[in-house]
């Protein structure tokens, strides 16, 4: 196999970083887990999108996993990985929008229970420590606020502003 070359200057050259590789070879292995699970209880947390937070959503009771099927559009940067899971209620869920899938127990699994778990969700939304201060939730709620009512009109404008700048 010969190594992929780039020009740094003119006339020298070195090895090219290796491109990662998508989706990843423990992406890969965790599918696998996964279709050996057909037929059998799990446990899913699923991630829920609004267009302003992620949030995640324990069932907190089991699904049969009936299939995992090859997804026909995966696009990474849509979040829409490249398998899907077919559950016993109705339901297909893409990979992209699952945090993780277990086995036995939904909360608190052992490491040999997680056959799938996207670590990087997984640590920003199950693991990591509430970061919910009352200048956070203020924040999220005018974002939100806003994505629903729209721009400022000049009439809420000229409100009178505390000292800190915000309106009352």
């Amino acid at each position: 196999m010969t190594a992929l070359l780039t020009p740094v200057v003119a006339g020298e050259t070195r090895p090219a970083a290796r491109p990662r590789m998508w989706p990843s070879r423990r992406y890969t292995r965790q599918v696998a887990r996964l279709r050996r699970m057909v037929g059998q209880p799990v446990y899913i947390v699923e991630l829920t999108f609004n267009g302003l937070s992620i949030g995640a959503v324990f069932h907190g009771e089991p699904r049969v996993l009936l299939d995992v099927v090859d997804f026909p559009r995966p696009a990474p940067s849509d979040g829409l990985y490249p398998h899907m899971l077919v559950l016993d209620d109705g339901r297909g869920i893409n990979l992209g929008r699952i945090a993780r899938v277990t086995r036995h127990r939904a909360y608190d699994p052992r490491a040999a229970d997680i056959l799938y778990e996207d670590r990087a969700l997984a640590r920003e939304l199950l693991y990591s420590k509430s970061r919910l201060t009352p200048r956070r939730i203020a924040h999220i709620a005018r974002r939100q606020l806003r994505a629903l009512l729209g721009p400022a009109t000049g009439e809420s404008k000229n409100l009178p502003s505390r000292k800190d700048g915000q309106h009352e």
